[in-house]
């Protein structure tokens, strides 16, 4: 299922040249790139010269997860496209990293009762939602699409690292969580290689490692989904967590005067339709975070709110269209609205 890249865009502070830490001054040392589809930047803040080569292992990381997993790039044969390929038929080989995403995908699906399905590719290809071809399938074809989905359909060899779907003509596409996963991977390089403050953007999910250098949490600004990319509605702190935003608003098409955006519902292969408008998750994993936001804007305000609060390890905003703001009980301190536009609830 492919989810929108930027509803939450800018990080509103991010010079650290903030402090001293044993007399040091911080300087950041930054990474651009295009990749799956969006513009990312690394940026890396140290006391001591980084090392280029934690950049190039950065960017080789996200190329590589790139293209074993990318179903639309037409330059190259992915490993989904062969799993794709190959579906109803026999198991294919992938790498680690790719068979560790089907594997949480898989989870997150099970855990959100499957507002967040990776199985849904077939539904998804029919749509094209965000190229030039989208328009509204017939019923026909998506009841034919919808019965392709089914994430029990996926089996995993663990022995081998190979991944079977069961049903020919079944696709699983994982846009809606693998720059999560990307996030995470990039995290670790960093960590691992002894730098503790960094910020992440990875095609508009933010990855915040640690804290500013004068210990006071990064500023996230939420985008106001009414208005332009640069555009924002309320500003989010954030210490060592990711912030992670789905919304209807970035990737649709109108058809007969009518709106269809990307985020399909797995039960009747159509949009969702419910209150939001758009929809932020706060957690210290990245890849839970992707999984999250576009499940929690399936499930609707309340029954999202119910499934944030029962869990100790996520927060989340939630954005209605009618310009209300709902914010989960861990991160009420921490948000504050800047737009006359919207109301805290």
């Amino acid at each position: 299922m492919k989810k929108i890249y930027l509803l939450l865009i800018i990080v509103i502070s991010t010079s650290l040249n903030l402090g001293c830490e044993k007399d040091k001054e911080y300087s950041d040392y930054n990474m651009d790139m295009y990749a799956m589809g969006s513009y990312i930047n690394v940026t890396i803040y140290s006391q001591t010269t980084v090392d280029n080569q934690i950049f190039d292992s950065i960017k080789n990381t996200i190329v590589n997860i790139d293209n074993n997993i990318s179903i639309n790039n037409e330059e190259i044969i992915s490993e989904i496209d062969k799993i794709n390929k190959n579906a109803g038929k026999k198991y294919v080989s992938v790498s680690k990293d790719t068979f560790e995403l089907i594997e949480e995908s898989i989870k997150y699906a099970k855990e959100t009762n499957r507002h967040n399905d990776i199985s849904i590719g077939a539904v998804v290809k029919l749509w094209n939602i965000g190229f030039e071809n989208a328009s509204v399938p017939n019923d026909k074809d998506i009841d034919g699409a919808l019965k392709l989905c089914n994430i029990d359909d996926i089996e995993l060899d663990y022995k081998s690292n190979s991944v079977k779907l069961r049903k020919q003509g079944m696709i699983i596409d994982l846009g809606s969580i693998a720059k999560g996963y990307v996030g995470e991977k990039v995290k670790s390089i960093i960590l691992d290689a002894g730098y503790e403050k960094a910020l992440l953007n990875i095609g508009g999910n933010i990855v915040c490692v640690g804290t500013k250098s004068d210990n006071l949490p990064y500023k996230v600004a939420i985008r106001d989904g009414n208005k332009g990319n640069n555009d924002y509605l309320g500003i989010l702190e954030v210490e060592n967590k990711s912030v992670v935003s789905s919304g209807i608003y970035e990737r649709n098409f109108k058809q007969n005067g009518k709106l269809y955006h990307h985020i399909l519902d797995t039960n009747t292969g159509y949009p969702v339709k419910n209150e939001l408008l758009g929809v932020s998750v706060i957690s210290e994993n990245s890849t839970y975070c992707d999984a999250l936001s576009t499940a929690l804007l399936s499930m609707g305000a309340k029954e999202g709110m119910k499934f944030v609060e029962s869990r100790d390890n996520v927060e989340a905003i939630f954005i209605t269209k009618d310009n209300k703001i709902y914010l989960s009980k861990g991160i009420r301190d921490k948000f504050k609205l800047t737009s006359q536009d919207y109301k805290l609830m």
